[in-house]
This record gives C-alpha cells, structure tokens and sequence, in this order.
C-alpha cells in the first residue's frame, strides 16, 4: 500500500489512524540524493474517512529543494480500500 499523506479533507472525528513521520533522500541514479523534509504520514490499517465523495484524490507536498528553484515533491495518496465479511455457521 502507498502511504498516505493526510489532507484537510480527512474527517478526525469519525476515523482511527496512527500517525507516523518519516525523512528520507530522494533517489538519484549517479549521486546521493538530496534530504527531504520530514513528512506526517498515516499508519498502515488506519481506517480514515474523508469529508468528500470523490473516488479518486491525493496529494503532493514539497518536501525539500534539489537546488534554489528545483522542488522536491513527495506523493501520497488517500484512498478506499473496501471489505466484506461473510460468515458461514
């Protein structure tokens, strides 16, 4: 699963989420990569409702600058993951 960045969007209220932070490097194929911001994520098996009816939404955040004018954005993404119980006697 990807991690989640929470929005304004996510209703606090009626969800039950863990939150976690995480900094890491960007990725670079010839150099080190360059430390990111610490970022706020949601934990895995959080159960998050949001205050919208929207299928698909997401988010990126910038989270660091390779150089002056070179943002660094991370993604993370809010989404439904559906569940059905059945039960056999």
């Amino acid at each position: 699963l990807s991690p989640v960045i929470p929005t304004e969007n996510l209703n606090t209220d009626n969800s039950f989420y863990n939150i976690f932070s995480f900094k890491s490097y960007s990725e670079g194929s010839f150099s080190k990569g360059e430390l990111k911001n610490k970022v706020i994520y949601l934990d895995e098996s959080s159960i998050i409702y949001a205050n919208y009816k929207e299928k698909l939404v997401g988010q990126l955040k910038k989270v660091g600058f390779i150089e002056e004018n070179k943002p660094i954005y991370q993604y993370g993404f809010e989404f439904p993951i559906y569940l059905e119980w059945s039960y056999e006697n």
